[in-house]
């Protein structure tokens, strides 16, 4: 009995301060070589459809993921969406809430979705990602 109880404090201990690992990913977005503003990332987990990460892409191309954990995400396959929103003619939207405005209103936007497939490793990962490399993409 008392090697069983400490079987079970040594597997407490461990589960408390032996977290998984976790995956954290940066990088930039570009199209044609030039950086890209302004458009949404989403890593969607391979078999854990359930299970997403979003964020913005910033200045600079460099995008930015809000974690639901502050550690990360679990490393392991993901599909990367990005969607990017312009004016009917190709102009990027305006920014603010102007800008926020024309996004919810699809009738007044063009909606691209470019898709990709990576392999996050546990701790950082730095990606670059050519708009044009990837694969469209359409919302199930």
């Amino acid at each position: 009995m008392r090697k069983l109880l400490i079987l079970a404090a040594v597997g407490m201990l461990c589960l408390w301060g032996c977290g998984s690992p976790t995956a954290r990913a940066t990088g930039t977005v570009t199209l044609a070589g030039k950086t890209l503003e302004g458009a949404e990332i989403t890593f969607e987990r391979d078999g854990s459809p359930e299970y997403s990460v979003h964020g913005k892409v910033g200045p600079g191309g460099r995008f930015y993921l809000y974690y639901p954990s502050s550690q990360g995400m679990p490393p392991g396959k993901y599909r990367i969406v990005l969607t990017r929103y312009t004016l009917p003619n190709g102009k990027p939207l305006p920014s603010g809430e102007e800008g926020e405005a024309l996004r919810s209103d699809e009738s007044r936007v063009n909606k691209r979705m470019i898709r990709f497939e990576r392999d996050l490793s546990a701790g950082n990962n730095s990606l670059d990602l050519e708009w044009n490399e990837g694969q469209p993409h359409h919302e199930p």
